[in-house]
């Protein structure tokens, strides 16, 4: 075991004096690694609060943009899509609208999940 840390002991003092008979070689590697190291922490830094983590709001799962497509309204502000920003009167239906649609949602993951009830898992595996 001691020949392995004689060996290792020898290798590191070579290795270090490369490095300082070739000092200009050493800077620009050590600062292109501390600048490649720094530019990976500062994406990671904004794809982890861009896109990983949630959003400030209570319940931010649920938020929502809203655009109204609207062809012929060339005077309204549009989006690059040329989808028209919603406007206060526009929210005010939506949210009208959305009390029926969430009914609608409902009802719909109802039945399907009801028929699946009625059936007879027996008969279910022999129709398989």
């Amino acid at each position: 075991m001691k020949g392995v840390w004689r060996s290792l002991r020898s290798d590191a003092r070579y290795a270090l004096r490369s490095l300082v008979s070739r000092f200009t070689l050493t800077a620009v590697v050590v600062a292109t690694l501390a600048i490649g190291n720094g530019a990976a922490t500062a994406m990671f830094a904004v794809v982890d609060n861009v896109l990983l983590e949630p959003l400030p709001y209570p319940e931010a799962d649920e938020l929502v943009a809203i655009w109204h497509r609207a062809p012929g309204a060339d005077l309204l502000p549009t989006n690059a899509a040329g989808d028209v920003f919603a406007s206060d009167s526009m929210f005010v239906t939506y949210k009208a609208v959305a009390a029926g649609l969430i009914g609608v949602a409902a009802l719909a993951s109802y039945l399907p999940a009801r028929r699946a009830s009625n059936v007879d898992p027996a008969e279910s595996l022999a129709a398989e």
